[in-house]
């Protein structure tokens, strides 16, 4: 029995190993009890390394589970049970997973996601009022609106006070002190929203917002930044299939920059994903059934950015998820595309969906009132990251830029 550091990286490829000498495919998903998972994923890899784990198999915590690797078609594997298995497959799991242990003592510690996730769906929950601060609400702010439930004021009743009182401007486009994350765990900024699952709520800033503090780092902030984009959903239809497809690849795609998206279902509580990272498939009242559960952007190159930044001018338009902007693909070149926006905040979000229908870069120009960059650089590290990291091109037409 291992007994090393990596004790369960090498029970977790004895099972998946096992399973496919066994099967002759590899597993769907490997159930484990809660302290090999924790080694794994917080011990073991850096997140960037753990995402990208579980793009090939998910992991479901129970209680009692020694590395049980399952199919889609009900197969097992027990490592508790079986052990590594005598021989090797033709391909190891390691190289069928694409990763290996990287985590090294001296690495810097990731945003602990684990933290924020506890003060919020677990102790805010029961502190504060009767009801739990996600609970029949009224609104995301008060605003001159009748007496009822607001989100901003029933989480700031469940949080600490620092929640608030902590500096969290963005200096994006603008120096007013309004122009904020609405929360922050440490390092860790929270972007609070009530949506309705549709095209106008998925770009109403938890995505962009988000990406702005740890891409910008407004502050100059030295502890590793992260954001979370905080989404409490009204009871309506789930995401249609096009757009929960596209929107579950960008959240994959972003939580290797540092920013996690956490959709709470308004009126029973239940939320996705149940722990930070999580990448079980959407349940039914977020996202339809045939919703793809693919958590990844097509790769890109230094060339396919560089062609997306000479594209001008829409030329063959489609709406964008039914939306009466468009955006254009550039005939005879199928991997780029080209859209224009009136929201200099959501041109993040425009590049990132489109990116997820499969372009490998995308170029968004900002069509709306003059802007003036607000004298940080954040502007401009934004811009670089996304280009350099997303593969999407911002032109916001300033010199800066």
């Amino acid at each position: 029995m291992p007994n090393g550091h990596d004790k369960n990286w090498i029970r977790l490829c004895g099972a998946l190993d096992g399973f496919f000498l066994r099967h002759g495919s590899w597993p769907t998903r490997i159930k484990l009890e809660r302290a090999p998972f924790d080694d794994l994923r917080s011990g073991l890899f850096t997140r960037k390394s753990w995402l990208k784990l579980q793009t090939r198999i998910t992991f479901v915590v129970v209680e009692q589970a020694s590395f049980v690797a399952e199919g889609a078609s009900g197969q097992t594997y027990t490592y508790g049970t079986s052990g590594v298995p005598g021989e090797s497959p033709t391909q190891s799991a390691e190289a069928w997973l694409g990763v290996a242990p990287d985590r090294s003592p001296e690495d810097t510690k990731d945003p602990d996601f684990d933290l924020v996730f506890r003060k919020l769906f677990e102790e805010g929950a029961v502190r504060g009022e009767d009801l739990p601060w996600w609970a029949s609400l009224d609104g995301e702010v008060k605003q001159g609106r009748p007496e009822g439930r607001y989100l901003e004021q029933t989480l700031e009743a469940a949080m600490s006070p620092d929640y608030r009182t902590l500096p969290k401007e963005q200096f994006f486009f603008s120096s007013h002190k309004r122009s904020c994350m609405d929360g922050r765990f440490g390092a860790i900024a929270v972007e609070e929203k009530v949506i309705h699952l549709n095209f106008a709520g998925v770009r109403d800033g938890a995505i962009c917002r988000s990406l702005v503090w740890v891409l910008g780092n407004p502050l100059a902030l030295t502890d590793p930044l992260g954001a979370l984009g905080l989404c409490v959903v009204k009871e309506g239809r789930p995401l249609p299939a096009d757009l929960a497809a596209s929107l579950f690849r960008v959240i994959g795609a972003i939580r290797g920059a540092g920013v996690e998206l956490a959709f709470i279902h308004g009126g029973d509580g239940r939320r996705w994903p149940e722990q930070p990272g999580g990448a079980e498939p959407p349940p039914d009242w977020l996202a339809v059934a045939a919703a793809s559960s693919s958590f990844a952007l097509p790769d890109f190159t230094s060339e396919d950015v560089a062609r997306a930044e000479r594209l001008t001018g829409l030329q063959v338009t489609e709406p964008l998820f039914g939306h009466r902007d468009t955006w254009a693909s550039v005939p005879g070149d199928d991997s780029v595309a080209y859209a224009e926006w009136s929201n200099h905040w959501q041109m993040l979000d425009i590049g990132l969906l489109l990116r997820a229908r499969g372009f490998r870069a995308v170029k968004v120009k900002y069509t709306g009132p003059e802007v003036h960059v607000a004298g940080h650089g954040v502007e401009l590290r934004v811009q670089r990251s996304m280009r350099d990291i997303f593969g999407v091109v911002l032109d916001w037409g300033l010199p800066a830029s």
